[in-house]
């Protein structure tokens, strides 16, 4: 740092009686101010915009008396105190690079050399970060895009994106690329190795250079893959047309023409876009061969043209925190991130900053690129993957923005999985959180959510993810003829996908939207029964500060079945409104036939032990009606006693049906395993079984045949009845029970007293 006296221009000009006086400070105490450092020292790029704080002492507090200077451009002063000042960077040079910073007052000023850094862009190659870069004696950049235009591998939406972007300067400048690298403007970082966020984002493109950009004739891309495809489309719609039709262009699909064309303004005819109105693809999906002819440059071979090989295309899928895909058929997508995001191996289910939010495959390029080196005009080639993620802001006041936007750079097999055939890469929680609510603003009016009609709302905007593996080719040219190429010319071959994504931030969404347990229940936001607005009885929002607290004994924050486990904490509770307990898991846990809240226990509020003591639980016949517990119609809950005979025909001692067997000794009562399983002991028969015959021929007729009280209440089949009934008479087992050598309806003992077979009998030796 160094110190003068300085007094401004300004401040001398305003009034002569200060100047009679001399050099005064403005407030009491005040010397020349001192510059302790920056909180903010670099930039991608020259274009200004971010907000950095200059600390040190003696900078007062008038923000109309100080000035800020980056290099020799003013900085905008948004706030002063006496340790601070808070400014807007000003665009920086057109050659980039460390500028010094100012401070100045009426009491003098400070220099800080060198403290503020407009960053063409670190280098990146294979494997060395600071190794020599592939951009050192560039002089023109040119893009060929390559987009999928697909919702990160889910779903497949129109062709093969193609779109071309071109730069030639008169002069060298490394990593001076096109404003649109990307889909979006997606900065031009080089190799970070870790998410870089810019607030506001950056856009590398630089201004000045208007009048130093070179003209060229043209550029034509040739893919041998197509030769021999044309396509027409309508002169005047580009719609898909008839050759043959008067007003049609034909389209060589083995060439792209790249046409010069205005891009900021209309004087500027430098930039190049490339002409391809046709649905098809240009570039092959495997990768494969293409040459590039400039008529006005010479490589270093002597030729106009360069053949290059390009990679794979790039096929991108979002594994994890990706939600509700909607298929956008105009050309693009939109989705909307997973509202919480969460690590498996935490042991909560909150939203920690260093949780996983966004993650990303792919699959590495496996095309092998050659390199000419010394024998030919490609020099050196490099390929790196590019994630980025840019908020833009639309609104009728103040236009668009970019207000954030996140950037990864690494090489194409980071983090490969040899098992799984892929690379990857992760967006921690702290990064995304970073984002403001991004609402796409097609709710329609929906109430709560932005429209276009409201320029005010600045949740209306669109947040671009970008996923990019972009191989660059330096291509050495001839520098003393032809157009006089001051330096190389680097081709860029992006491909990959972008999306539209809208993001509603959990920090601005209200406790029961913020991903976190806000009432220390375990809990979180809809799980929540404080959140559920059904539960509210005073018809407030629903809000997780504890006003239903305790409601159920799965969000009370206590251990009510005593088994050391609390509210979320406990696997009887699967979600926050039920019960901290086995009564509510739909098991019978303790086997005595009763489930949840049937069991004794349950009803009295406990837990399901078996340790009942109730007549309807103690495995005994207590009323001698056949029944036991569960079986017994008398038994409406396991908490009931086991008395009450008479209250249906299934157990009132009574031969209801007059077939020898009373209750539970009847196979119509005894079907279930429980016990009674209806309250009648005959049902309604119809077809063979009141047909007067015996159809089945085992010698019973209509209802004194078993079957008909067992199967379907209308056929005579003994394949209905068996052995696995819970009841089976004697008259009907096929067995000479009583060794009279007569067995069954052959058995006088199965005869009723008229003489009539009864297959319902169960004493065979009755008549004996």
């Amino acid at each position: 740092m160094r110190t003068r006296s300085f007094v401004l221009l300004a401040l001398l000009a305003s009034s002569c009686t200060f100047l009679d006086e001399g050099p005064q400070p403005y407030y009491p105490g005040s010397g020349a101010p001192s510059v302790s450092g920056l909180d903010v020292t670099s930039e991608q790029g020259n274009i200004g915009g971010g907000v950095v704080v200059v600390q040190g002492s003696g900078f007062g507090a008038d923000p109309a008396k100080v000035v800020v200077l980056f290099g020799d451009k003013n900085a905008e002063i948004r706030s002063v105190s006496d340790t601070s000042v808070e400014v807007v960077v000003p665009a920086g040079p057109v050659t980039c690079g460390p500028v010094n910073v100012t401070v100045a007052t009426e009491s003098g000023y400070d220099v800080a050399e060198a403290a503020y850094t407009y960053v063409s862009g670190p280098t990146y190659t294979d494997g060395d970060a600071d190794g020599p870069s592939i951009y050192d004696q560039e002089s023109a950049y040119l893009v060929l895009q390559n987009y999928r235009y697909t919702v990160l591998g889910e779903s497949w939406i129109g062709l093969t994106g193609v779109d071309g972007h071109a730069e030639f300067l008169e002069f060298l400048y490394p990593r001076y690329h096109t404003p649109n690298l990307t889909q979006v403007s997606a900065g031009d970082q080089g190799r970070t190795d870790e998410w870089v966020v810019q607030v506001p984002g950056q856009v590398s493109y630089i201004n000045g250079l208007e009048d130093l950009r070179l003209r060229v004739s043209g550029i034509d891309v040739y893919n041998a893959e197509n030769e021999g495809r044309t396509e027409c489309v309508d002169a005047t719609t580009l719609e898909p047309a008839n050759c043959d039709a008067s007003n049609a262009i034909s389209y060589d699909l083995a060439h792209l023409e790249m046409c010069e064309e205005a891009w900021l303004d209309p004087r500027d005819r430098s930039v190049y876009r490339a002409e391809w109105p046709v649905d098809e693809d240009f570039f092959d999906w495997h990768g494969g061969a293409i040459t590039v002819s400039i008529p006005d440059v010479d490589f270093a071979d002597g030729s106009h043209e360069v053949t290059i090989t390009l990679p794979e295309q790039m096929i991108v899928y979002g594994t994890e925190g990706f939600d509700s895909v909607t298929d956008w058929t105009g050309g693009g997508n939109i989705g909307q991130f997973t509202a919480c995001f969460d690590d498996e191996e935490d042991a909560n289910d909150e939203t920690d900053l260093d949780d996983i939010a966004l993650r990303w495959e792919w699959e590495p390029n496996l095309v092998s690129i050659p390199v000419d080196g010394e024998a030919g005009p490609v020099v050196d080639v490099q390929t790196y993957v590019r994630f980025n993620l840019t908020v833009m802001t639309l609104g009728w006041i103040g236009g668009e923005s970019y207000p954030v936007r996140a950037t990864l750079v690494v090489p194409d097999d980071h983090a490969y999985d040899e098992e799984t055939g892929r690379s990857s890469v992760e967006m921690p929680v702290s990064v995304l959180y970073q984002f403001p609510t991004v609402d796409l603003g097609f709710g329609g009016g929906t109430p709560g959510r932005p429209t276009y009609s409201d320029p005010t709302d600045p949740r209306w905007a669109y947040m671009f993810v970008n996923a990019d593996r972009i191989t660059e080719y330096r291509i050495a040219t001839d520098r003393e003829a032809g157009i006089g190429l001051r330096g190389d010319l680097v081709v860029a071959y992006s491909t990959g996908d972008f999306g539209l994504f809208a993001f509603d931030h959990p920090l601005e969404q209200g406790s029961c939207g913020d991903c976190l347990d806000g009432d220390g229940d375990g809990w979180i936001d809809r799980d929540d029964p404080d959140c559920d607005r059904d539960y509210r009885s005073d018809g407030s929002d629903p809000v997780e500060d504890g006003l239903t607290h305790g409601l159920f004994t799965c969000n009370d924050q206590l251990d009510n079945d005593d088994d050391g486990l609390v509210d979320s904490e406990d696997p009887d509770c699967e979600s926050g409104d039920e019960d901290e307990s086995n009564c509510d898991d739909g098991l019978d846990n303790d086997d005595d036939g009763w489930t949840d809240e049937l069991d004794g226990e349950c009803i009295e509020g406990g837990l399901e032990l078996g340790e009942d003591s109730w007549g309807c639980t103690d495995g005994l016949d207590n009323d001698g009606d056949g029944w036991i517990d569960i079986g017994d119609p008398d038994c409406a809950t396991g908490a009931d006693q086991e008395v009450g005979v008479g209250t249906t025909a299934c157990n009132d001692g009574i031969d209801n049906d007059d077939h020898g067997d009373v209750d539970a000794r009847d196979p119509y009562c005894a079907r279930s395993r429980y016990g009674a399983w209806t309250v009648a002991e005959a049902p309604e028969m119809s077809g063979e079984c009141t047909n007067g015959l015996d159809d089945d021929e085992d010698g019973y007729t209509d209802e004194n045949d078993p079957d008909c009280e067992t199967g379907s209440f209308n056929n005579e089949n003994r394949s209905s009845y068996s052995s696995a009934e819970p009841v089976v008479p004697q008259c009907y087992d096929g067995l000479d029970n009583d060794e009279d050598e007569a067995m069954d309806a052959a058995d006088p003992g199965c005869w009723t007293p008229g003489g009539t077979p009864d297959g319902f009998l169960d004493d065979e030796a009755a008549a004996d």
